[in-house]
C-alpha cells in the first residue's frame, strides 16, 4: 500500500506456519537502478536423538550446530549399528521426524614388511595368500633380484600400499681375472683384475719381496706404483725393479674371497747408453768400429755407411759377441783408402720391443789434415810433450817414428784419444726479431747444430741506448722478452754457451717494440694572448711512446711539429681550463696537468732613447690607452747610424710586466736618384772617415731594373788607406797562417834548447 509519505509498505503473511516454512525471507525494492533489500528469518526447532534418546549438552560426545533448518550434528567418535533421527518442530506445534542408521567402513592397514635377514644367493622363497594374509617367496634368489618390492591392499573405501628394498648378498665373481703379464720398460703398464657381487667387492694387490719372501701391499710400494678402485693396478714409469710376483685378492665378506697369483715381467727394448760418438783416422789405417747394444733377446744388428748397407765382403768384417745384457757388434774396416770411407756410419739394434740407432761420425785424414811433428831428443827412458792447436771434442790418432840423418824408421800402431770439449767456437746463425707488443720481442735464431761442443743453451743479450745491457738465457731457439720500454730500439745478441763457457756472440741486431699510446705532455703554459684568445704550449711527453702525430688541446688540434696553440674566439674575463692529449697510431694518450687562465685586455707602454739621453714615450697613455691586437709599431724621426734603446711593458687587470729591453742601430741609407745616362760615377758627402760602407747602385729603363752592391772605405784623417773588415778576411786563410807562425816560432826554440844543452 502507498503512505501518506510516498512510500509502499509490503507485508508478508504465512497462515498455518509449517515446518518447510522455516527460514531466512528476503524483501527486495527497485527504483530504476537502485535496489534495496531486507531479510528476516523464520525459526523451526531442531532437535537430534541417538538410539531413540535425545542429545543434550551434557553428551561431550556430540557437538550440536544448528546453523540452519537443515541442522548439523558433528560426531567425534562414530560407533558401528548406531541409529540417529531427527525432530524437527514449527512454532505451531507440528513435528517431522527422520532417522539414520550409521554403519562404520575402515580403509585396509598394512602392517611392516616381513624380510629374512642375510639373504644370499640360491635361496628358496615360497608364495602365500590368504584373505588377510599374502607372502612373497622367491625360488632361488639371485642378484637381479635385488631392488625394491611394494605390496598393495584395496578394499571399496582405499587402496593403500607399503614398500621395503631388498638387498641380496652376492659372493665376489670374476668380471676380469689376471694373468701373467710383460710390461715395457720405460712405458706405462696397467693390469686389470675386478669382480661383481653384493655387498661391492674390494680389490687389494700384493707384491712379494724376493729377497725376504713376504707379500707387502703395493700402496707402500715407491716409485708410481697405483691401485686405482675400480682393481686396475697401474705402474707409471716401468722399471727393471717392478718384475717380480703379484697378487690380486677380491672379498666382500660373503662366501670365499678370490685370489689370483700372477708373474710380470719387464721387456727391455734395444737401446744404447749413448746416442753418438766421433773417431778419427788416418789414411792407410784399420778402422774399427764397436756398437753395444742392450735389451732382451732375441737382438740383431745392422750396420749402414751412408745410409748404405753394409754386407761383408773383403774390406769390411763384422762379428758380434751375445753377452747377458744385449749384443756387441764389431765393424772392421783393414784399411782406410780415402776420405770417402768417413762419414756417417749408423747401427741400428732391433728387437721384439722396439728399435735404437747409434750414429759413429768417422773423420779421415789425409796429408792435408794430417800434422807432422818433429822432436830432437837423445834422451832415454820415458818423454812426452804437448800437441796443440786442436779441435775440440775431436778424437785425434797418434803416431810416432823415429828419425835420424838416413830417414823416418817405421810408425807405431796409432793411439786415439778424443779432446776435452770447450765453449762453443761459433756464433748462433740468422738471428731475427719481430715487434710482439709495445713491451715485448720475439727473438728466433738458427741453432748450432755442427758444433764440436755439447751446448747447454743459448744467452740473449739485449740493451737500448745508452742502458746497461741486459741478458736472458734459453735452451730453445726462440725467446721472448717481456716488460721492454715503449716504441725503444734494442740491440740484440745470441751466443750459445756450454759447460766450459760461452761462445762468440753473433752481429747486433736491432729491433724496435711496437707503439702504444703516449705518455701526457710535460710542461704545459698558457698565456695571454689577445683579450679573446689564449697561447697554449708545451714540451713532448717524457714517454712518447711511439711517432707524436699530433697534439689535442680543449678546442683545437695540432701536428706533431708544432708545440704551440692558440685558442681564438673566447669570451673576455672568463676564465678557461686547458689541457693537451698527445696521439700516436694507437690513440690518444693521457691528458696533461690542467691550467686555469683568463683572457683580459692588456695595455701596451713603448719607451725609446738615444745613448746618454732621456726615454722619450712613443705614445701617451691618453693617445693609445690599450693596443690589444696592434703588435707592431713604428718609431719615426730617428738618427741615421746611431744607437737605439728600446723597452716595452704590458699591463692587465692583474698588473704590470717586467720591461723588455732591446738594443738597435739604424741603418746609414742614401738614396740619390740620377737619371743622366751619359755619367757613371757620383758624389756622396758626410760621410765618416776611416769607415766601410756598402753601396748599392740600381739601374732602370723600360725593360725593368738591375741592381748591384758594392763595398767602399772612406781614408784615414791622414789620406792613408784602412785595412779590410773582419768580414771581408778568409777566416780558413788566417787561420793556417797564425798556426804557421806559431810552429816556426816553436821550432826555432826547440833548435836553441838542444844547441845549448850540446854546448
Amino acid at each position: 500500500m502507498m503512505t501518506s509519505e510516498n512510500s509502499v509498505l509490503t507485508q508478508l503473511n504465512v497462515t498455518g506456519v509449517k515446518v518447510e516454512d522455516g527460514g531466512v525471507y528476503t524483501c527486495s525494492a527497485r527504483d530504476g537502478d537502485s535496489i534495496a533489500a531486507h531479510e528476516s528469518r523464520i525459526d523451526v526447532k531442531i532437535d537430534w536423538e541417538h538410539n531413540g534418546k535425545i542429545i543434550t549438552s551434557d553428551l561431550f560426545r556430540y557437538k550440536r550446530s544448528i546453523t540452519n533448518i537443515q541442522g548439523t550434528l558433528h560426531i567425534t567418535e562414530v560407533n558401528d549399528n548406531d541409529q540417529y533421527t531427527c525432530v524437527v518442530t514449527s512454532p505451531s506445534g507440528e513435528m517431522a521426524r527422520r532417522t539414520f542408521d550409521v554403519q562404520v567402513v575402515e580403509a585396509p592397514v598394512i602392517e611392516d614388511l616381513m624380510l629374512a635377514n642375510n639373504i644370499q644367493e640360491g635361496q628358496i622363497i615360497v608364495e602365500r595368500n590368504s584373505e588377510s594374509f599374502s607372502a612373497l617367496v622367491i625360488k632361488r634368489v639371485a642378484l637381479e633380484h635385488c631392488g625394491t618390492y611394494t605390496c598393495v591392499a584395496t578394499n571399496h573405501v582405499a587402496a593403500v600400499n607399503k614398500s621395503t628394498d631388498l638387498y641380496i648378498k652376492v659372493a665376489p665373481k670374476w668380471l676380469l681375472e689376471p694373468s701373467n703379464s710383460s710390461l715395457l720398460l720405460g712405458s706405462q703398464g696397467t693390469i686389470s683384475c675386478s669382480a661383481s657381487g653384493y655387498p661391492t667387492p674390494q680389490v687389494h694387490w700384493m707384491k712379494k719381496d724376493g729377497t725376504l719372501g713376504t707379500w707387502q701391499p703395493v700402496l707402500e710400494l715407491a716409485g708410481g706404483v697405483l691401485s686405482l678402485a675400480n682393481g686396475t693396478l697401474v705402474i707409471e714409469e716401468v722399471s727393471l725393479s717392478d718384475e717380480g710376483m703379484y697378487s690380486c685378492n677380491i672379498e666382500n665378506g660373503v662366501g670365499v674371497p678370490l685370489s689370483k697369483t700372477i708373474w710380470i715381467s719387464v721387456n727391455k727394448p734395444a737401446h744404447f747408453e749413448t746416442s753418438s760418438s766421433n773417431i778419427t783416422v788416418l789414411i792407410d789405417q784399420p778402422l774399427t768400429l764397436e756398437c753395444k747394444s742392450y735389451g732382451d733377446h732375441p737382438l740383431s744388428i745392422q750396420w749402414t755407411h751412408g745410409k748404405i748397407h753394409i754386407d761383408i765382403h773383403n774390406r769390411h768384417t763384422i762379428s758380434e759377441e751375445k753377452t747377458e745384457a744385449g749384443l756387441t757388434s764389431t765393424l772392421y774396416l783393414s784399411q782406410v783408402e780415402t776420405v770417402h770411407d768417413g762419414g756417417l756410419y749408423q747401427c741400428k739394434a732391433s728387437n721384439p720391443y722396439g728399435t735404437a740407432v747409434f750414429n759413429i761420425f768417422v773423420t779421415v785424414l789425409d796429408e792435408a789434415n794430417t800434422k807432422l811433428i818433429k822432436l830432437l831428443s837423445t834422451q832415454s827412458g820415458k818423454q812426452e810433450t804437448i800437441i796443440g792447436g786442436l779441435l775440440k771434442n775431436t778424437r785425434y790418432a797418434v803416431s810416432l817414428s823415429a828419425f835420424n840423418n838416413a830417414g823416418f824408421g817405421p810408425f807405431s800402431a796409432a793411439v786415439f784419444q778424443d779432446t776435452k770439449e770447450g765453449a762453443p767456437d761459433v756464433a748462433p746463425s740468422s738471428p731475427e726479431c719481430t715487434g710482439i707488443s709495445s713491451t715485448s720481442l720475439r727473438i728466433s735464431w738458427q741453432s748450432l747444430t755442427a758444433s764440436l761442443t755439447h751446448l747447454t743453451g743459448y744467452i740473449i743479450a739485449y740493451s737500448a741506448l745508452e742502458t746497461t745491457e741486459q741478458n736472458q738465457t734459453s735452451s730453445h731457439t726462440e725467446v721472448y722478452l717481456q716488460s721492454l720500454r715503449k716504441y725503444t730500439n734494442y740491440s740484440i745478441r745470441v751466443a750459445a754457451y756450454s759447460m766450459y763457457g760461452v761462445g762468440p756472440f753473433s752481429i747486433p741486431i736491432n729491433c724496435a717494440t711496437l707503439q702504444d699510446v703516449p705518455g701526457s705532455p710535460a710542461a704545459i703554459k698558457v698565456l695571454v694572448a689577445t683579450p679573446t684568445s689564449l697561447l697554449v704550449s708545451w714540451k713532448s711527453p717524457d714517454e712518447p711512446n711511439g711517432e707524436i702525430l699530433g697534439g689535442t688541446t680543449e678546442k683545437a688540434t695540432v701536428t706533431a711539429d708544432i708545440k704551440t696553440s692558440e685558442i681564438k674566439d673566447l669570451v673576455t674575463g672568463r676564465t678557461y681550463e686547458l689541457w693537451v692529449c698527445a696521439a700516436t697510431v694507437m690513440g690518444e694518450g693521457a691528458p696533461s696537468v690542467r691550467v686555469k687562465q683568463t683572457p683580459s685586455s692588456r695595455a701596451y707602454n713603448l719607451t725609446w732613447k738615444e745613448a746618454n739621453k732621456p726615454w722619450h714615450e712613443a705614445w701617451s697613455p691618453m693617445e693609445f690607452p690599450d693596443r690589444p691586437d696592434d703588435q707592431k709599431y713604428t718609431i719615426s724621426g730617428l738618427k741615421c747610424g746611431t744607437k737605439y734603446s728600446l723597452r716595452i711593458t704590458a699591463r692587465n687587470k692583474v698588473g704590470l710586466s717586467q720591461p723588455a729591453y732591446m738594443e738597435q742601430y739604424t741603418d746609414y741609407n742614401w738614396n740619390i736618384p740620377y737619371m743622366a745616362s751619359y755619367r757613371s760615377s757620383s758624389f756622396i758627402s758626410n760621410l765618416s772617415p776611416a769607415t766601410w760602407y756598402q753601396v748599392r747602385v740600381t739601374a732602370t729603363n723600360e725593360a725593368g731594373s738591375a741592381t748591384s752592391a758594392y763595398e767602399y772605405a772612406t781614408k784615414n784623417l791622414d789620406g792613408s788607406e784602412v785595412s779590410p773588415p773582419l768580414e771581408l778576411l778568409d777566416i780558413n786563410l788566417f787561420v793556417i797562417s797564425v798556426s804557421s807562425a806559431l810552429l816556426l816560432i816553436c821550432l826555432v826554440c826547440c833548435v836553441y834548447l838542444l844547441i845549448n844543452r850540446q854546448m
